[in-house]
């Protein structure tokens, strides 16, 4: 029978019930294996076209489907933030598989920052919050391998920010317009501590401003946009820390990031925006100018 399943299919199994809701046979996890049996009821080459050409079929390894099941659970809330995965034991019991292939599964889904692994007694498998980790690290391993260039990244900040500030401007409340400040007195000590000495150099320069650029972002009421600063934020930051700022260069920095912040809380969307645009179009040319000295610089 086409939904039979197949030697070496990890059986689907469902962990509960939805928060709030009756159980309901696992249907999630049903619908799952459904479509597992007819990925591996395939033939391994499909009809020969006008062409003569053949398409191979991947069979899912099994760990992958541990996986998927898993990730289906949380899509279904049958875990939420905070909740504990069972034992690796007993998740190899539920899938009728070995502990190797669930330990393959678990350690997938904490690279991709689903789940946190804590050892102890009190330790496991914890479903955590998303952080733009992965898609930093992707990020910079592409600047690595040259398939995306430092221009992009700053590029893509220039056409992000600079409108983000001027919706910041139009929605900056009493109590925005306060942590703006601190903010900027961050960037300010900041400065005053790389005067100092007393930042190491794999520190981001200046420390204080990534919060300052992502708390615009924030005031703009845009999740996906304040996803996408944090990101490049990050990516950035670990650039800018390769850079060798002069004291005239650090003065600037710390006036343009008082234009900004000054324009968004007086409410003026214009200029809040160009004076975002100038200060990313001065780190874009300190960056180029030092790209041809220090290598891994923009």
């Amino acid at each position: 029978e086409a939904r039979a399943r197949r030697k070496g299919d990890v059986p689907a199994f469902s962990f509960g019930a939805k928060r709030g809701t009756t159980r309901r046979s696992g249907a999630s996890a049903s619908r799952f294996a459904r479509d597992i049996c007819i990925t591996r009821m395939m033939v391994m080459t499909r009809k020969t076209d006008q062409h003569g050409s053949f398409m191979p079929v991947r069979q899912q390894k099994l760990y992958e489907q541990v996986e998927e099941q898993i990730r289906e659970s949380i899509r279904n809330n049958e875990f939420v933030l905070g909740d504990r995965l069972p034992s690796d034991r007993e998740l190899a019991d539920l899938f009728q598989t070995s502990r190797p292939v669930v330990r393959e599964a678990i350690r997938s889904l904490e690279a991709k920052g689903i789940i946190s692994v804590r050892p102890g007694v009190k330790g496991g498998a914890f479903i955590v919050p998303m952080t733009v980790e992965p898609m930093v690290e992707t990020i910079s391993h592409m600047l690595f391998l040259g398939q995306i260039t430092n221009e992009d990244i700053l590029n893509t900040w220039l056409l992000l920010e600079p409108p983000l500030a001027a919706q910041a401007a139009d929605r900056c409340s009493e109590e925005d317009a306060l942590k703006l400040k601190d903010d900027l007195e961050a960037v300010r000590q900041g400065f005053a501590a790389m005067d100092r000495g007393e930042v190491q150099a794999v520190k981001p320069v200046p420390p204080g401003a990534d919060n300052l650029h992502r708390f615009i972002a924030e005031l703009s009421g845009n999740h996906m946009a304040l996803l996408l600063m944090d990101t490049l934020m990050r990516v950035v930051g670990e650039k800018t820390c390769l850079v060798d700022f002069t004291a005239e260069e650090k003065k600037a920095f710390m006036k343009q990031h008082e234009d900004i912040v000054n324009a968004i809380i007086a409410g003026s969307a214009e200029e809040a925006r160009r004076a975002s645009e100038a200060h990313i179009r001065a780190v874009y040319a300190i960056h180029h100018r030092q790209a041809g000295r220090e290598k891994g610089a923009f």
